[in-house]
Formats: C-alpha cells, sequence, structure tokens
C-alpha cells in the first residue's frame, strides 16, 4: 500500500523520466556524471527514490504557498536544500502553470551549481517572462561559462524585467567587472529600468566606461542621469568633476541629481 501511494503521487511528474528502476547503483553513478543534463536528470531521481522513496514524494507533491505579495512560494525547508534540486528541475520541466514553475525556479536559482547548464537551457525555452526574471537569479551562483551565458539570454531578452533584473544581478557577483561588455550596450536600452540597473552595476564594479556613461547625463530620465552620474563619480570621480554636463547638471530639476553634481564639483 505504502509503494502504491507512492508511485500515485509520483505518477503524473515521472511521465517524462526515463525507467530507471533496473539500472544498478552503478549504473546509475556513471549517468549522474553524463554530459546531457537530462540524463544525469533521470539517474538523480532514480537515486532519490532509492535513498529515501517518501521524501521524494513529498517533493513531487507538495504545493506552494502564496506570500503576502501575492506570490507563490516553496517556505518549507524541503525544498530549499541542495538534494530537492533534481525534484525541483524535473518538476519545473513538467509543471504547466506559470505561478507553480516560478515557485520552483525560487528554489532552483539558489541550487542551481551542479545544474548550471540546465538552468540555462531552461531560461531560453521558458515562455514567461516573469518566471525567467526569477531563474536568471542563478546567475549570482553558478560557473562563469554557464554565468556568461544566462547573462546573454538575459541581457537580449524581449521583456525590460528581465533585461533589468540581468544587469542588476550581475554586481552581485565577486567577478561582475568581467561581464561589464555585456552591460555596455544596455545604456542605450530604450527602456528606463534597464538603463539604470545597467549604470547602477557598471558604476559598483567600477568598470572603465566612463565614456559609455557620459552620454546619460543628457537623458531624458533624472532616475537614468542620477546614476550615471554616480557610476562615473564611483569609476573615476576626477573625470566625472571634469565632464562640462556635471556642471550643468548642477541646475538639473531634479534635487538628487543637482546635490551630487555640487559635491562632484567640490563646492
Amino acid at each position: 500500500m505504502r509503494f502504491l501511494l507512492i508511485l500515485a503521487l509520483l505518477l503524473p511528474a515521472a511521465a517524462t523520466a526515463a525507467d530507471l528502476s533496473t539500472t544498478t547503483d552503478a549504473e546509475l553513478t556513471v549517468l549522474a556524471a553524463d554530459p546531457d543534463w537530462t540524463v544525469r536528470l533521470d539517474a538523480a531521481l532514480e537515486q532519490a527514490l532509492r535513498a529515501d522513496a517518501d521524501l521524494t514524494a513529498r517533493r513531487m507533491a507538495i504545493a506552494p504557498r502564496a506570500t503576502r505579495a501575492g506570490f507563490l512560494r516553496f517556505p518549507t525547508q524541503m525544498m530549499n536544500v541542495p538534494d530537492a534540486a533534481p525534484v525541483l528541475l524535473h518538476r519545473f520541466r513538467t509543471e504547466s502553470a506559470p505561478e507553480v514553475r516560478g515557485a520552483l525556479a525560487d528554489c532552483l536559482s539558489r541550487l542551481s551549481v551542479p545544474w548550471a547548464d540546465a538552468v540555462v537551457e531552461l531560461m531560453a525555452d521558458e515562455p514567461d517572462a516573469t518566471v525567467r526574471s526569477i531563474l536568471v537569479h542563478s546567475v549570482r551562483f553558478i560557473p562563469p561559462p554557464q554565468a556568461r551565458a544566462l547573462v546573454v539570454h538575459g541581457m537580449a531578452d524581449a521583456d525590460a524585467l528581465v533585461r533589468a533584473e540581468t544587469a542588476s544581478l550581475i554586481a552581485r557577483r565577486s567577478d561582475g567587472l568581467d561581464f561589464a561588455d555585456a552591460l555596455v550596450p544596455a545604456l542605450a536600452d530604450p527602456a528606463e529600468r534597464v538603463r539604470i540597473s545597467a549604470a547602477r552595476t557598471l558604476g559598483t564594479v567600477q568598470a572603465d566606461v566612463s565614456e559609455a556613461l557620459v552620454p546619460l547625463l543628457s537623458d531624458g530620465s533624472s532616475a537614468v542621469r542620477l546614476h550615471a552620474l554616480r557610476a562615473l563619480d564611483r569609476i573615476d570621480g576626477s573625470r566625472a568633476a571634469e565632464q562640462a554636463r556635471t556642471l550643468d547638471l548642477v541646475s538639473d530639476l531634479d534635487a538628487r541629481v543637482s546635490r551630487l553634481a555640487d559635491r562632484i564639483l567640490g563646492r
């Protein structure tokens, strides 16, 4: 009876997984190191079932809960530990509701290091922009080659939220400076929030891109002007003070911009 209950819980999600029930443990170990992440995933799921079928069944069946902000999330520790990643990935691949995929992506983004190649592929194929904006949070953790691929996808995304999130998250990496080249084109992005995120991150990582930031001092958005000027100051305060446009910004209608320009000029 217990086995039948577990099977009933797993059946919908297991429909797309390979049947490895007759595979030996040694064979599973080999499959778990396969270059193809889908092969590794099937092996990891079978290993999880053999290690603790009850826990795997609960992870397959548990539903996310609504937060105060109205998002679905998995608050339980059971879904926020590294050995839950295979179930999260498998459920993500088979889940039709974007809200639930978002909850799965929220957990997965923090557990994605061993599955970086999977996250990059899932990001490229994900149809929902909100889910993509959550998946891209993996940029904070995964190794540079896969992070670069994720950044390329994120900065080319059709949705401004995804592009802005990607630009912001680069600042959270210790090697964020290595990704500065991917942000420079975003300084000309049609979306204000993307230009702001790109300027802020370039200032945070102190990339030597002052020339690319200067045009933003004349941007039609005061918030863009503010963050571009702040980034210039962080990168090279002397150079920021030498810009003719900085003197003009002392009279900017936005008090935040004018105060910053005044400080940079040493008044």
